[in-house]
């Protein structure tokens, strides 16, 4: 059968529609609240969250309800704050059996709950759950909703998505870590999915500060925890600093726990792991410093000031002038140049490869064995004396 995928929305595509449907000022304060900080640099750009048009939706709706409100940077923050609002939708519709929100959603939570503990994939007896009047109200008021549907006597919720959801509302966090198992990773080193993931997910992203339950999933699954601040979840820097370095000390590994922390950190890492990265690509074994090398080069680099003024007229060539300068930068210049040294243009990688030798950090090596098979003869050749300078036992 043909199969559709629908792509991301980028950033042009985002601020087209918030445009569209706000208006030019009203847009604009959308877009500068939904923006986020990537790592430590001014780089302002449209979260996860808005790049779907479904949930780009969602908060276009609830900005246009509470223009003063926070925008929610998670699928828990969002889910939260519509189906409330949708509800109320409701009754002014005037569903029939409408109820209160707070009886019904409790129902729906205590339902989800079961179908997660007792492994249920996709639907189950409704008579299971018809336990008095005000239950029979509540999920009656939730089918007329279509929060969840009832076919031939059985109970199903519409959407995988939405059992979770209810089911992030109704467990207990104490509860919920009892369920989660440490990371098991498949052929491929990737992370095997758990029934628990998305329900701890939106619980971090409903829950108004998530410190401590992203700090106690950290302990069981790091994995499960940078996935959580992949979604958009915020958590301070003392939480965040605790699950870099989890994922920096699996990072080493030549295990496939080592290529999934590379991936985490991809995922969530900042500028100020740069130091932590280019330790591993010292000291580490083989795989983790071509791990940390990958994580390096997808993270925004810092140039320091005194180094790009020095940088502005070169042309890539070697050049003994610029070697204070790169001297001076230290740390930050292997950074820098290790990445350069991914550029398409050729004199850029013989350049940087020229750099790196002159720089005589063991953190270079990664970068610069995978410069040893590069298409150009020149990068080859830079790549080989830089080698040969280092000296990497």
């Amino acid at each position: 059968l043909p199969v559709a995928e629908l792509q991301p929305l980028d950033d042009s595509e985002v601020s087209r529609l918030a445009l569209a449907q706000l208006g030019e000022e009203e847009g604009g304060r959308f877009l500068s609240e939904i923006a986020q900080s990537a790592g430590d640099g001014e780089r302002a750009s449209a979260p996860d969250l808005a790049r779907t048009p479904a949930t780009l939706n969602g908060l276009l709706v609830l900005y246009r309800s509470a223009p003063q409100g926070k925008p929610a940077s998670n699928l828990g923050g969002l889910f939260k704050r519509m189906l409330p609002s949708a509800w109320m939708q409701k009754r002014i519709e005037r569903m029939p059996g409408w109820l209160p929100f707070m009886p019904v959603e409790a129902a729906l939570a205590q339902i989800a709950l079961y179908f997660l503990t007792e492994d249920i994939p996709l639907s189950a007896p409704a008579d299971l759950f018809a336990e008095g009047a005000e239950r029979e109200q509540a999920l009656r008021a939730a089918r007329n909703a279509g929060l969840i549907e009832v076919r031939d006597g059985r109970l199903r919720f519409p959407s995988r998505l939405l059992l979770e959801y209810f089911a992030a509302i109704g467990a207990n966090r104490q509860d919920l870590l009892g369920y989660l198992r440490g990371a098991r990773f498949d052929a491929l080193a990737e992370r095997a999915a758990g029934t628990w993931d998305v329900v701890v997910s939106l619980m971090a992203g409903m829950t108004p500060n998530p410190d401590a339950l992203i700090r106690d999933v950290a302990e069981v699954d790091p994995y499960l925890a940078s996935d959580c601040l992949a979604s958009g979840v915020r958590v301070s820097d003392p939480v965040y600093d605790t699950l870099i370095t989890r994922l920096l000390y699996f990072a080493r590994s030549d295990e496939p726990s080592g290529q999934a922390a590379a991936r985490a950190l991809n995922a969530v890492a900042r500028q100020s792991i740069t130091p932590s990265l280019l330790e591993i690509m010292r000291t580490g074994s083989w795989h983790g410093r071509q791990s940390a090398l990958s994580v390096l080069r997808s993270s925004e680099v810092a140039v320091p000031p005194a180094l790009l003024r020095a940088m502005r007229d070169w042309d890539w060539t070697p050049q003994d002038d610029l070697v204070p300068a790169l001297r001076d930068a230290g740390s930050e210049a292997v950074a820098l140049m290790l990445s350069v040294l991914d550029d398409p243009e050729w004199q850029r990688r013989r350049g940087s490869a020229w750099a790196l030798g002159v720089l005589e950090d063991l953190a270079a090596v990664p970068g610069l064995c995978i410069a040893l098979t590069d298409g150009d003869g020149l990068v080859r050749r830079e790549a080989a004396v830089a080698l040969a300078q280092l000296k990497d036992p």
